[in-house]
């Protein structure tokens, strides 16, 4: 058995886009990440592959050719992360490949080779930057056409034929860029290596099967050197919120009007739903981003542009410091500051988010006039699901910090409602899932935080 370890910088990311062509904005753009399925930047799942082999055949013969290649991605290495690969090789010209993070399995390959010539001299072009191309549910039956095989810049193996290199690319560029395009997710690459009839340096791809109620589609592939087939998932565009203005009809003009309201977390999901009711209500808001400064521009842009009052500003949740946010001077605190739930995060990050932080903004600020506080606790406290261990045992130690931080600031008062599934950028998934309105949901509970 071989091991080896990596951890892929964003750096590296943005290399292998421009080596690939795949500039997905999931792999690339750490702010638009943020609000997709996996919270942050994911690597290249052809970049794990041509890694791998790499490892696989860096003691065989100097040069070889694929047979065979098996990819499935079970998880997404998020970048910065610890990546391990383990390989046993069942035969002299086969290997099987596993890498994981953490306890986490990320992927398993299956590769076959047998010894090669001298590379054929292949003149391809160097792939070009380019926009994902975004499909309609109804266009992805009869979706198929051709992607131009690339040659990167540098070259990425010295041991495989380029041609093979350049299909092996030309496999992200498709999912990444074309199709499915901006809202894929790769799942599986299945190839066989073998000339053919085919000519053209393309990769065609021709849709198979597409499963709306799992968002799964498969594709077949050709291209002159390997035929085979892909199966990628199509995600779902990033969940908006509603205007202020399609807000403004469900709240009383003065319901909120007493509030100087902190509302950390209010660039997206529910803390951009509450900001907005908040100030459609009457509350002078405020609301926080960390790293999505232009997404809270937009929440104030939208709040202001309906005649209400917003300001934004930075913060790291995080970060127990808290520096400006006693000048403020808040009468209510919303507290909505998260972690990715489902990426990655582990006890300490939630415990730090939910804990730790939460009860440094709450001490800094009952001197400086908070009288009231809403912590958004979370129904996995009474179920905690398979992998949400650590969030639900973060969001329970949450609740008890509620009820002690209420008797040491007598005249304090913590709401902390165990708030259902939402639909937010936390909570996509591929299948449809039935989540609440975050509006739907928030609304009588700053009523009720209001009340006396």
């Amino acid at each position: 058995m071989v091991t080896f370890s990596r951890t892929f910088t964003a750096a590296d990311q943005d290399a292998f886009a421009a080596l690939s062509g795949d500039f997905n904005p999931m792999h690339v753009d750490p702010l638009a990440a943020r609000r997709l399925m996996f919270g942050r930047c994911v690597v290249h799942g052809v970049r794990l592959v041509l890694w791998s082999l790499e490892q696989a055949l860096q003691n065989g013969p100097d040069r070889v050719a694929l047979t065979h290649l098996d990819a499935s991605f079970r998880k997404p290495a998020g970048v910065g992360d610890d990546v391990t690969g383990t390989i046993t090789f069942p035969t002299s010209d086969s290997a099987h490949i596993e890498l994981s993070s953490g306890d986490q399995k990320l992927a398993l390959i299956r590769c076959s080779w047998q010894s090669g010539d001298e590379p054929a001299d292949v003149s391809l072009p160097i792939a070009e930057r380019s926009t994902a191309r975004e499909w309609r549910d109804d266009e992805l039956n009869a979706a198929a056409g051709r992607v131009a095989l690339s040659s990167p810049a540098i070259p990425l193996s010295q041991r495989l034929p380029p041609i093979q290199i350049a299909t092996l690319l030309a496999t992200t560029r498709l999912v990444g860029m074309e199709c499915p395009g901006l809202h894929s997710v790769y799942a599986n690459l299945d190839l066989n290596f073998a000339a053919n009839s085919l000519t053209e340096p393309t990769l065609g791809y021709r849709v198979t099967k597409w499963d709306p109620r799992f968002r799964r589609l498969t594709m077949e592939l050709e291209a002159p050197d390997a035929t085979g087939r892909i199966v990628a998932f199509v995600r779902h565009p990033p969940q908006s919120q509603p205007t202020c203005a399609e807000l403004a009809g469900r709240v009383a003009a003065d319901a909120f009007f007493n509030q100087r309201a902190l509302v950390i977390g209010g660039s997206r999901g529910i803390g951009e739903a509450t900001a907005k009711l908040l100030a459609a209500g009457g509350a002078n808001v405020w609301l926080t981003y960390h790293r999505g400064a232009k997404d809270a521009e937009a929440v104030v842009a939208d709040i202001t542009s309906a005649g209400y009052h917003a300001e934004a500003l930075p913060c790291d949740a995080s970060d127990p410091d808290w520096p400006v946010m006693e000048a403020i001077r808040p009468t209510h605190l919303y507290y909505f500051a998260t972690p990715p739930i489902f990426s990655g995060s582990d006890a300490p990050a939630f415990t730090q988010f939910y804990v730790t932080a939460f009860g440094a903004l709450v001490d800094k600020l009952v001197p400086h006039g908070l009288t009231h506080a809403l912590y958004p606790s979370s129904v996995a406290v009474d179920s905690a699901p398979a992998g949400m261990e650590d969030y639900a045992a973060a969001k329970a130690a949450g609740e008890e910090l509620c009820r002690t931080l209420e008797k040491n600031h007598p005249g304090l008062t913590i709401l902390a409602p165990r708030l259902p599934r939402l639909a937010t950028d936390q909570t996509a998934t591929f299948a449809l899932v039935e989540a609440g309105s975050p509006a739907d949901i928030m609304l009588p509970l700053l009523h009720q935080l209001t009340s006396p």
